[in-house]
């Protein structure tokens, strides 16, 4: 089990004359697979965590207190996950919960934990559509990354951009590989394009020769690889090896200079990542100029963005519910600290400051995340841009194209019957 605490040296002197009013510290309960198969994203989405807890403990706290996040693993697996949350809620005392990474994960804790205890849940990265029904019925789920159901119909967009031709899916067996691939499907095919074939993969196998070969027989033009980087690297690898298209569409979970480098750079020229969020704002240079001095590591990385995003967000719930012990206050808080009617307050310290100042003196305030706007609608979700990457002459990632909010919901209504 991986716990891990933060708070600032000092926080004794910096918070004493606002502890006296609140049970300090203020936590924040983080869930993510520190350890499993997708553990060296999560390792990246903590390091965003972190760095925006020591941002808001640096820009004052909340209600006179530091944030400390309560960390627990998950290992990637439902069961774990619920155990985890359990922890942070019932034993750390958090009223506010971010994760998982997964959506399996992430519905487990939902269900069997948080919506029960009354603790609003904000995921970084999980896309299913379920949580939208979940989110109305209950008020108790945000997230900053935006759903299957828009994700799909952009990358039937990109696809047909990109004169795709004929596609087949290989996709992990999950709700997430499930859904973003009956979705792509629908989409692309309603735009004109044909889906040859989808297979689905169970991850932790010693190979994945056998779906390799059955996506081979369709011989497609194009393949449209949904997966995550630790067997993704090696799925591609297989794939190019027995003659596989280079012409491939990634998601956002393989947006990884680590996952450029086990494949090989050269081997993806003609490759193209589609990941949500938008491709220049204050706040996204913001994010990355305070990651890299920070860790001295690229900023770049599948869930970096909306995991920062969701810390500041949920420190800004605890200040402006003025409590960190009452769940749904905090929940309630959410939409007050993304009020489209105010002026737009930016990430880091500065912009940190400057929101919790405003919360103070009773001001509306409108956070916008590295990852964009963030206003959330009646099922906790956002409706954001899209970009997308290809490699440039060095082999980075670099952003190519963008696809703003508007354009993605009217394609998304213009393919709805």
């Amino acid at each position: 089990m991986i716990t891990r605490t933060l708070g600032l040296v000092g926080a004794v002197v910096l918070f004493a004359v606002g502890a006296a009013h609140a049970a300090c510290p203020a936590k924040i309960g983080v869930v993510l697979p520190m350890t499993g198969p997708i553990a060296p994203v999560a390792q990246g989405m903590l390091k965003a965590a972190e760095l925006a807890a020591e941002q808001v403990n640096a820009a004052g706290g909340v209600n006179g207190c530091p944030v400390k996040l309560i960390v627990r693993d998950s290992q990637g697996q439902p069961s774990l996950a619920v155990d985890a949350a359990r922890q942070v809620i019932d034993l750390e005392g958090a009223r506010v919960v971010i994760g998982d990474a997964l959506s399996a994960t992430t519905l487990a804790v939902l269900n069997s934990v948080t919506v029960p205890a009354g603790v609003p849940l904000i995921s970084p990265t999980a896309s299913a559509p379920t949580f939208s029904e979940i989110g109305a019925k209950t008020g108790l789920f945000y997230r900053a990354n935006i759903s299957d159901a828009l994700q799909g119909v952009a990358a039937a967009q990109y696809a047909k951009r990109e004169n795709s031709g004929a596609v087949s899916i290989l996709a992990i067996n999950s709700d997430w590989g499930q859904n973003l691939s009956r979705v792509f499907k629908t989409a692309y095919e309603k735009l004109g394009g044909t889906v040859k074939k989808i297979v689905f993969y169970n991850p932790d196998q010693p190979s994945y020769r056998a779906e390799v070969s059955s996506v081979l027989e369709s011989q497609p033009d194009t393949l449209y690889f949904i997966g995550y980087v630790t067997e993704g690297a090696r799925i591609v690898r297989d794939w190019i090896s027995q003659g596989g298209t280079q012409r491939l569409l990634f998601p956002h979970n393989l947006n990884d200079a680590n996952f450029v480098s086990a494949v090989g750079p050269k081997f993806l020229t003609k490759a193209i990542w589609l990941t949500p969020g938008e491709s220049a704002t204050p706040s996204l240079d913001n994010f990355r100029n305070g990651y890299q001095a920070r860790y001295n590591e690229s900023p770049n990385g599948p869930g970096r963005t909306s995991t920062y995003d969701v810390i500041v967000l949920a420190a800004l719930a605890i200040a402006a519910a003025k409590t960190d012990s009452d769940g749904k206050a905090i929940a309630a808080a959410f939409r007050k600290v993304t009020d489209p009617a105010a002026p737009p307050i930016y990430a880091g310290e500065a912009g940190i400051k400057t929101a919790l100042a405003a919360i103070a003196d009773g001001k509306p305030v409108n956070y916008v995340g590295a990852v964009g706007p963030l206003q959330f609608d009646a099922s906790g979700d956002i409706a954001g841009a899209f970009v997308t990457w290809k490699l440039d002459d060095a082999g980075a990632l670099k952003v190519t194209d963008r696809m703003n909010v508007d354009e993605v919901q009217a394609l998304r209504k213009s393919l709805t019957p």
